[in-house]
This record gives structure tokens, C-alpha cells and sequence, in this order.
């Protein structure tokens, strides 16, 4: 009998424990979810706007527009009309917002940081044509010339290597004779001599960045052969710049310069 009423009420102890417990847990939960509510309503609250959750972007002028604050693509742009600018350097005007591009540097970009993007005539948002902004792509366009035309002068063009002048004041000279020629053909492709086997592989070209992917070359030994510093120097180069008949390609985190010479 006394056994029977000592389960009974272990019983109701651990079944009291456990709706306590329940309770309990409900209580905290509620408690987070409300904090974490108030979080997401104070960070869409617009200081400027009576505190009822709405939030803005950029400020309103007197004209209707507004003006773009947008730190990542570094554009202070007027914006109406339900467009927005977007793109990793704010170039883009359209009725997407967000919309991203691969990050890259052109000097027009520059421009459309006082442009104005708003719904053309034609019903899509697009950069309004003005006189300024014309004139400023125009400039852009003009001080990207010579670079464009670099590029046909490197590929095509035999380069002798003369000597690579390193970050720390050493220079590796290359040997006499015109032994390391290097060629960048029309097809991407790189071939280069040098003073013991043959180079060969494919090349990236975008404006002055210039990369050479991994090189084939044939296995031959030679006693005090360059070809090592070489083809590792090579390996190594992020971008150039041609000089009358000079070819300068500078290495990787200011390794150093290589310099060729128009043969």
C-alpha cells in the first residue's frame, strides 16, 4: 500500500517538474523572439520617417530625385522614375535593384557617378544622354586608346628578354644572343625559346593585365641554364607596358620586372 502511493506521488512530482519545464522554456522563447522582432523593426526604421518601419535609400531632392549612397560602387547618382543603379562600380542603370557585374576598372565608369539614371523615353531606365556625361565618354573612351592599341603590338611581336630587375636591386640578366625569344600569338596561345628547351602554353589578355597560364616545355638539361628563373618570372606576370620598342611585364605583389626588347 505505502509502495503504491510512494509511485503515485513520484508520479505526479515528475509530471509537475515537466510542465514546469515546459512553461518555463515557452516563456524564453517568446522573450527571444520578441527581442530579435524589435532588432529587425530598428534596423528598417528610418529616423526620418516617424518610426513607423519604412526605410529609404539616399536622400530626396528638391527636384524628385534621389541621390545614391551606394559606398561599394562609389556613385553619388540621381536616381527617379523606380530605377536604380547598380554594378560593382555603379555603372549599371536599371528596374532591378541589386543587380550585380564582375568587378573590373574602367576610367568611363567614372562618369555616371554624377549621371542620371531614370526611365527613358523608351519605357526602361537607362542613363540620361546629357552633354556632360557624353563629353566625360568620350574623354574615357579617348584615354583607353593606346593601351587597345598595345595590344596588337604585343601580340605578333618577337620579344627578346634583356634582363629582369628585381624588387630588392638584383637584376638577372639574360644571356647574348636572343636565345629567350617570347611570342604571343592571335590565338591565345604563347610559345618562347630559351637557352636550353622551348616554351610553350596559353595567354589571358584583358587591356594592360596580362597572365600566362601553366607552360609545356620540353625536359632537356643544360649546365647553367636560365630557363628556371625564367619561365618562373613568366609565371608570375599581371600585367604590361610597351615603350617604343621595350616590353616591361611587371610580376606579381612588385616581384619585379622583366624587360624585353622588340626584335
Amino acid at each position: 500500500m505505502k509502495t503504491t502511493f510512494l509511485l503515485k506521488t513520484l508520479g505526479v512530482l515528475v509530471l509537475l517538474a515537466i510542465v514546469i519545464w515546459t512553461l518555463d522554456f515557452s516563456v524564453n522563447r517568446f522573450k527571444q523572439i520578441s527581442v530579435i522582432d524589435s532588432i529587425n523593426v530598428s534596423s528598417s526604421t528610418n529616423p526620418t520617417d516617424g518610426g513607423f518601419g519604412t526605410s529609404t535609400n539616399g536622400s530626396t531632392n528638391l527636384d524628385g530625385t534621389s541621390t545614391n549612397p551606394d559606398t561599394n560602387s562609389g556613385t553619388n547618382s540621381q536616381v527617379s522614375g523606380g530605377c536604380f543603379v547598380g554594378g560593382c562600380s555603379g555603372h549599371i542603370c536599371s528596374d532591378q535593384k541589386d543587380i550585380m557585374s564582375t568587378c573590373e576598372y574602367r576610367e568611363e565608369y567614372a562618369c555616371y557617378r554624377s549621371a542620371v539614371c531614370e526611365r527613358q523615353a523608351n519605357g526602361s531606365c537607362g542613363w540620361t544622354q546629357t552633354s556632360t556625361l557624353n563629353a566625360c565618354l568620350v574623354n574615357a573612351n579617348n584615354s583607353n586608346l593606346n593601351p587597345i592599341q598595345n595590344n596588337y603590338a604585343l601580340v605578333g611581336t618577337k620579344w627578346s628578354w634583356v634582363k629582369t630587375t628585381l624588387s630588392t636591386g638584383a637584376a638577372v640578366q639574360a644571356p647574348a644572343g636572343n636565345k629567350f625569344v617570347l611570342t604571343l600569338k592571335s590565338d591565345k596561345s604563347v610559345q618562347s625559346t630559351t637557352d636550353c628547351n622551348s616554351l610553350g602554353g596559353n595567354y589571358v589578355l584583358d587591356g594592360e593585365v596580362l597572365s600566362f597560364g601553366p607552360f609545356v616545355q620540353t625536359m632537356m638539361y643544360c649546365e647553367g641554364s636560365k630557363e628556371a628563373d625564367y619561365s618562373r618570372q613568366l609565371s608570375l606576370t599581371s600585367s604590361y607596358v610597351i615603350a617604343g620598342d621595350e616590353l616591361k611585364l611587371n610580376l606579381y605583389k612588385d616581384y619585379g620586372t622583366m624587360i624585353f626588347k622588340k626584335i
